[in-house]
């Protein structure tokens, strides 16, 4: 077993599923959930040792806030993805979700997301590199090259991952936020 944990990072609609989904095919056993989304509340892993797992950590305020506890080291996935097409699926959500949130996105409101996103970025890096070894990827490229991203993650965080295995299930499609929520109710884009 690793001496460390993983964790999966990024803003809201950043592709953080799909990396986490990657890291288990590929042999990481998860921390926090045992299936997508791999959501997590982090006060239910506050005191465990998480070493040899991955888990999921997205921007909410907390993402700052390492789980304290027994585990000894971190290694961090952050992913990335264009900032503005993030805006708008964060958007997409929340739309779907209002008859449950009673939030309505206001006109600009993806632009206005990309510019947080941009903005918080930095700052929330350099948290993470203070505690441990952070592997950037960006979420259009992973999906282009899934075999590409799958050996940096074996390279960089998980040495005994399945390469193959955490390859073949990245969906193929492009990175632009699709209108419908075909990916997020586990449909294959086009609704099959």
């Amino acid at each position: 077993m690793a001496e460390y944990a993983v964790a999966v990072c990024g803003f809201g609609r950043c592709g953080s599923t799909m990396a986490m989904t990657m890291l288990v095919a590929g042999g990481c056993p998860p921390g926090n959930a045992a299936e997508p989304p791999y959501e997590g509340l982090p006060s239910g892993l506050v005191g465990r040792d998480l070493s040899g797992t991955c888990v999921k950590l997205l921007h909410g305020g907390r993402m700052g806030e390492i789980p304290a506890g027994p585990t000894p080291a971190w290694r961090f996935v952050w992913l990335d993805r264009n900032p503005v097409e993030q805006g708008k699926s964060m958007v997409k959500f929340l739309h779907a979700m209002a008859p449950v949130t009673a939030i309505t996105p206001r006109p600009g409101a993806a632009v206005g997301l990309a510019r947080t996103f941009e903005q918080d970025r930095p700052g929330v890096l350099g948290a993470l590199r203070r505690v441990g070894p952070v592997l950037v990827l960006d979420y259009e490229r992973v999906l282009a090259r899934p075999r590409k991203a799958a050996l940096l993650l074996r390279r960089e965080v998980w040495p005994g991952l399945d390469v193959d295995a955490a390859a073949a299930v990245v969906h193929e499609r492009n990175g632009l936020c699709r209108p419908d929520l075909a990916v997020e109710l586990g449909m294959k884009p086009g609704g099959r």
